[in-house]
């Protein structure tokens, strides 16, 4: 008996040169109005400009707002309601977890260093953790791909695009290693707080010079499946790593420069 021949999965058409536009002019809006809340230029409860100004001021069209507000709206930042338009949310309310969450705050220097801190107090609560489970649940492959991160990290050295991309592929696998769903869900939060730490390493030479050596500790633990080491090992890297953070701060307060501005 002959078969009818499979029929080839079909083609995902490709998205138009408009809709690629529409999608490049969201992702602007959303990241202008994002950075603006977040800097506070618009206080708790109080209203975003109306609809056709946002249009004016951003230029773009009254949908692409539309749907920048429902993006905002799900970060928590904004809240929407009949008769009362678009009202901005109490900080305590905003998903504080959220990357360009994290990227907008990051980019205003009155809010930044607070952030920088609370966030580094919560990675410390979970990734000396995520370090401990990967000593005893990281498969060799896993323990192996960490080690060939740290290598990457010692052949970047001197290029900060490497060294971060390296830095954060590191992380990645160290979480990931853990066999952990939700330990996993922070790789993100991570990544985002890594890129603040990377900006500042590039302001002060001789910054987080001891980094690389530190995620080799770690990484050296994890491949014994030395459980209390690794942990150990994790949390020298993240305080010593705030420490290097703080100084970088400190020094640009004291020559009263101020954070610089973002590229």
């Amino acid at each position: 008996m002959n078969r009818a021949p499979a029929k080839k999965p079909a083609a995902r058409p490709k998205r138009s040169a408009p809709a690629r536009r529409r999608s490049g002019l969201l992702e602007r809006a959303v990241d202008e109005l994002g950075a603006r809340i977040t800097r506070g230029d618009y206080a708790p409860a109080a209203s975003l400009p109306i609809e056709s100004e946002l249009v004016e001021q951003l230029e773009v069209g009254r949908n692409v707002v539309r749907e920048a507000v429902k993006v905002l709206a799900g970060k928590g930042l904004v809240r929407t309601g009949p008769r009362v338009g678009t009202r901005v949310r109490a900080r305590a309310d905003w998903n504080l977890l959220d990357p360009d969450v994290i990227a907008w705050t990051a980019r205003s220097s009155a809010a930044f260093e607070p952030m920088l801190r609370d966030l580094t107090e919560v990675r410390r609560l979970f990734e000396p953790a995520a370090a401990e489970f990967a000593a005893s649940r990281a498969t060799r492959r896993e323990a192996a791909d960490l080690l060939a991160a740290v290598e990457a990290m010692e052949e970047a050295v001197g290029d900060p695009e490497r060294s971060l991309e390296a830095d954060l592929e590191f992380h990645r696998i160290l979480l990931g290693s853990a066999h952990n769903v939700v330990l996993a869900s922070f790789q993100n939060v991570i990544s985002a707080l890594l890129r603040a730490d990377f900006e500042i390493a590039q302001r002060l030479p001789g910054a987080f010079a001891d980094s690389v050596g530190r995620h080799r500790q770690v990484a050296e633990a994890i491949a014994d499946r030395a459980a209390a080491r690794a942990r150990r090992g994790a949390e020298t890297l993240i305080d010593e790593n705030w420490q290097d953070v703080e100084s970088v701060l400190s020094k640009k307060k004291r020559t009263g420069r101020g954070r610089p501005r973002r590229k």
